[in-house]
């Protein structure tokens, strides 16, 4: 199946430097207010993060991912294979493919703009306000893991069972150095691949490290990254150092995110200690957050040179952490107090502009009824 890792007042908790010491900002009585949650006109609201849509989850429609090619055009992803669009003024449910059911769970847009789709079904191309088949057959129980597309002729995708590239004419089978399970990049010769354990195990299992190759337009090469220190476990549970998401700024700037965890039980998982790698042109080094034993699932750019990473604590509500010239800052998200917590599950930056989108879902107690959440962020 692909992989499945969610705008009122700006809440910055604490300042983080780079040696990993924390610093409490200061808040103001404006920080734990809310604001308006059902409202899509955040022009005219405050700079910072805002609640601006809530929608219902019925019928396993939890909110995936989501995707920004521009101002007026972002998409999400769901669980129920319904998306919602946005199309400049609200978001609405999004057309399907023809002759499918589900719209694809992947979604990738070009630097160009373009939006690509990609499921156990097929391969897409969103191109004027209509999907477009491109020749993609998967085989039998053959499921999409991720993909770059770096330009309309040139798009990777790696599944279950294969490493695939898309030349403008045809797709072809690649010999891969590893399992693949993540992709960033900033060209057709500057493409990165992770391999390794992968998110909460699923990977490749005889791994416990992240493993980085290297595509410069011809061949792979494996590039040499810090070893992360695990934890030690009790009994013979298995504990990864797993990345959970990549994105590539330059060639020179490229940050993977994830946590140290370990299975304590058939489907759980504990997150012992963050992961961020950062590529700076020559070498990958680890890089301290101070965040503390959460887990980092998202990344995405800021649009101004820094990052933002989507953060998951244990039993808590997720929270965003910001890098920019050094520095990392924590900022909750504005929600009612009282409200149950919230899962954050993607987030993606609204290219040439400094707006983003998040998306999550409530976590309520009990028997509740979920909630999709979106998110959005302006600066002045």
């Amino acid at each position: 199946m692909s992989r499945l890792r969610g705008f009122a007042l700006l809440a910055v908790a604490a300042v983080i430097t780079g040696c990993g010491e924390v610093r409490t900002a200061d808040r103001s009585p404006a920080d734990t207010r809310a604001g308006s949650v059902t409202s899509v006109t955040a022009p005219v609201s405050p700079p910072g993060w805002h609640l601006v849509h809530r929608e219902p989850i019925e019928g396993g429609g939890e909110m995936i991912d989501v995707v920004a090619g521009g101002r007026h055009n972002a998409w999400i992803t769901t669980a129920n294979g319904r998306p919602l669009r946005r199309d400049g003024t609200a978001w609405r449910p999004g057309p399907l493919p023809p002759g499918q059911v589900v719209a694809p769970d992947l979604l990738r847009y070009t630097p160009g703009g373009d939006l690509w789709g990609f499921s156990s079904a097929g391969a897409w191309r969103w191109h004027r306000d209509r999907w477009t088949a491109h020749d993609y057959k998967p085989d039998r129980e053959e499921y999409v893991v991720d993909a770059a597309v770096l330009g309309t002729r040139d798009v990777w995708l790696t599944t279950t069972k294969a490493l695939r590239h898309w030349d403008g004419r045809r797709w072809r089978t690649v010999a891969a150095p590893a399992p693949v399970n993540l992709f960033a990049g900033t060209a057709g010769d500057d493409l990165w691949a992770v391999s390794g354990p992968g998110y909460h195990g699923s990977g490749d299992q005889r791994s416990t490290q992240p493993t980085m190759w290297h595509w410069n337009g011809k061949t792979w090469t494996r590039v040499p990254s810090p070893a992360v220190p695990l934890a030690e476990s009790a009994g013979n549970r298995r504990v990864v150092a797993e990345v959970n998401d990549v994105v590539a700024l330059a060639e020179d700037d490229v940050w993977a995110v994830g946590a140290v965890t370990e299975n304590v039980c058939c489907d759980e998982w504990k997150s012992h200690r963050a992961i961020v790698l950062h590529w700076d042109g020559k070498s990958w080094r680890l890089v301290e957050t101070g965040a503390g034993p959460v887990e980092l699932r998202k990344v995405a750019p800021d649009g101004s040179g820094g990052i933002w990473i989507t953060a998951q604590p244990a039993g808590r509500s997720a929270f965003l952490l910001h890098h920019a010239k050094g520095r990392w800052t924590r900022h909750g998200m504005p929600m009612r107090p009282g409200e149950p917590e919230i899962e954050l599950k993607g987030i993606a930056n609204v290219p040439g502009t400094k707006r983003m989108w998040a998306v999550a879902e409530t976590v309520p107690p009990g028997a509740g009824a979920y909630q999709g959440l979106i998110f959005g962020y302006r600066t002045p």
